[in-house]
């Protein structure tokens, strides 16, 4: 984002008399916004998806009394994960108020170019929308990260499944 900044403040007078400040808005925060959450969001789920069909699949055709009762079991430890979400449910308000406040930044940048690059303001600018954008990922890289959390216990509790049907399976043999 701040090379774009930086691009935008090399760009001649014309192009701001020549655009519109809602077009220039709504560019830029449209495609700040879909490169951010497209790609990460739909690369997530594809793995999730393939994760869970793999992870479900090899315990049920091993021993499904096994995997039964191993999903009882991982019930019981999905309860700490309830009080996760209600964490990630406070970190997302906080993510829609400094991604307000990142937003609202660039738009008071945009809105004020001309005179920010008339009195060579760049770099303060620059920085302003850095430490917003700062304050927006604290809260952003903690919710991901409390969000991944059960999608990175599939491979152990999986390989976990799989173990303890093998040997059980062994022990009946």
């Amino acid at each position: 984002a701040s090379e774009t900044l930086n691009s935008f403040f090399k760009t001649n007078w014309s192009f701001f008399n020549r655009e519109s400040q809602g077009k220039i808005i709504n560019t830029i925060s449209k495609e700040l916004i879909t490169i951010g959450d497209t790609i990460g969001q739909i690369l997530f789920q594809i793995a999730l998806i393939f994760k869970l069909i793999v992870f479900l699949t090899i315990p049920i055709l091993l021993n499904p009394k096994i995997t039964i009762i191993s999903f009882i079991f991982i019930s019981f430890l999905a309860i700490p994960f309830l009080f996760l979400t209600k964490k990630n449910y406070q970190l997302g308000k906080i993510k829609i108020l400094t991604a307000n406040l990142t937003n609202g930044k660039i738009i008071e940048i945009i809105q004020a170019a001309k005179i920010i690059i008339g009195h060579g303001l760049q770099t303060k600018a620059i920085k302003s929308y850095i430490t917003a954008f700062d304050n927006h990922m604290v809260p952003s890289i903690k919710s991901q990260t409390i969000s991944s959390i059960p999608s990175g216990l599939f491979p152990p509790l999986g390989i976990l499944s799989v173990i303890l049907a093998i040997g059980l399976t062994l022990e009946k043999n």
